[in-house]
């Protein structure tokens, strides 16, 4: 059986030459490595490695493609290749629209750009997330654990926090700043208490 892909899509930069020399690198020898630049070729050749039992383990794709954005791609090719592991390649400035697309579309996980090598950690576990698929659950906390979790920057106005909490059906969402990186954890008590102060005292009140 021929190796599955990582498959790359991204339009063409110095910077997506580093994370396709990166990926190259580390991955080459379990995986086979490819990149297009354009959402429609990619969906064809999607659709010919599903025709031809093809396995794909990874798409990372950036949010600024040629032809479509990043999160049209996926709503389209999601099935295709559902069990592939998905990667939103984001600017700061698309955070809001990736988190929401995390909620909505069943993307894994979203970095940020510019791209930086330690996020081959992030792939890692999802290589390993993707391959596990299968075989036999025990009890350990990845095996129970749900990784869709939704995000939202620590800059971000709460009531954009409210709104993917009732949109997503989530009680917690992971808060990250600027880079994408965990800072904390906003509950949808801490949303409630924020903008009703008297909330504990009018729940015990009440009780």
């Amino acid at each position: 059986m021929n190796p599955p892909f990582i498959y790359i899509l991204v339009p063409d930069s110095a910077d997506h030459k580093q994370l396709e020399t990166d990926l190259r690198s580390c991955y080459a020898d379990r995986y086979r490595v490819m990149r297009e630049t354009a959402g429609g070729q990619a969906l064809t050749t999607l659709a010919r490695h599903r025709t031809d039992n093809e396995n794909v383990a990874l798409l990372l794709v950036s949010q600024s493609l040629l032809d479509m954005s990043g999160t049209d791609f996926f709503a389209k090719a999601s099935g295709v290749y559902p069990e592939a592991r998905k990667v939103l390649l984001a600017a700061a400035k698309d955070s809001e629209a990736a988190i929401m697309a995390i909620n909505q579309l069943g993307i894994h996980y979203y970095l940020v750009q510019p791209w930086d090598r330690k996020n081959l950690a992030h792939i890692d576990e999802l290589l390993e997330d993707w391959r596990a698929q299968g075989q036999p659950s025990s009890m350990y906390v990845k095996g129970v654990m749900n990784t869709h979790v939704a995000r939202i920057r620590s800059d971000s106005n709460l009531h954009i926090a409210a709104e993917i909490v009732a949109l997503s059906g989530v009680s917690d969402l992971m808060v990250v700043d600027s880079a994408g990186e965990f800072v904390g954890v906003l509950s949808e008590g801490d949303i409630l208490r924020a903008a009703m102060p008297d909330i504990d005292e009018i729940l015990e009140e009440g009780g």
